[in-house]
């Protein structure tokens, strides 16, 4: 099958994902979209920096370590590649960027010219019908919960909250409603006790490959039977107020 990406630039654990894709994934990844920009409603740097008073000093301090850390070795260390770009560019990709909005002429065009089976989508760019039909077979996108349970922002942080003892990585088909379709693989992730939210995703995108390649495989043989695990649907936005209280009562860290 032809499989097209559509994947957020980001130096944190998408470009470990992608490059463990491209590596194990049997199907042939025709090109990808490169989302460098999103709008403030979905933008998670714009976010953290509107509500850095939500964060403990220490947590503030290890991100900005953790940010410059990777901006020093990704220049440093040329054997490794810490941005999507890099990946793609090195296992030579075709890939267009995009920002703010994917549902333009040109760039569903160039996505057509691809002539994809399936879409892979992990980034928070909304797919409006016009993509959604694109693909021969489907679009699928990556979501680091285990649906349908803790869809939308930061399930992982919703975990947490909660006090629930997994999570995971959930590969669904996509709708017009958002963390909605058919789920067609997913991977568990046992939460530790006084596990941060930080080695939390890290440990969801170490397994995202995995969940993809199941999914990608049972697309391939026309078997679109969903999981059903028993969980109610939810769906989450950015964190409230109340919900970082409820998150530190339990103990939670971010980082």
């Amino acid at each position: 099958m032809k499989v097209y990406l559509v994947v957020e630039e980001t130096v944190f654990f998408h470009p470990q994902f992608v490059e463990n894709l491209i590596i194990n994934c049997k199907d042939e990844i025709v090109g990808a979209s490169l989302v460098t920009a999103v709008k403030k409603k979905n933008n998670i740097e714009r976010y953290m920096i509107e509500h850095f008073y939500y964060l403990h000093l220490s947590e503030i301090l290890i991100m900005g370590i953790l940010q410059i850390r990777y901006m020093i070795l990704s220049k440093l260390d040329k054997k490794k590649r810490y941005t999507v770009r890099s990946v793609l560019n090195h296992y030579q990709i075709p890939f267009e960027e995009v920002k703010y909005n994917i549902n333009t002429d040109d760039h569903i065009a160039y996505i057509e010219s691809k002539k994809p089976d399936v879409i892979l989508s992990s980034q928070s760019l909304y797919f409006e019908k016009r993509i959604l039909e694109i693909p021969k077979k489907c679009c699928i996108n990556r979501h680091s919960g285990l649906l349908p349970r803790n869809g939308g922002l930061w399930p992982g942080f919703q975990a947490v909250r909660k006090g629930e003892t997994e999570t995971g990585v959930s590969v669904h088909t996509m709708e017009k409603t958002i963390d909605a379709g058919v789920i067609l693989s997913q991977v568990r992730v046992p939460i530790k006790e006084g596990e941060t939210v930080w080695n939390i995703y890290k440990e969801c995108f170490e397994k995202s490959a995995d969940a993809v390649i199941e999914a990608l495989k049972k697309i391939s043989e026309n078997d679109y039977s969903s999981i059903d695990n028993g969980y109610e649907r939810e769906y989450y936005s950015f964190p409230s107020k109340e919900q970082w209280q409820e998150f530190r009562k339990r103990g939670g860290k971010y980082v």
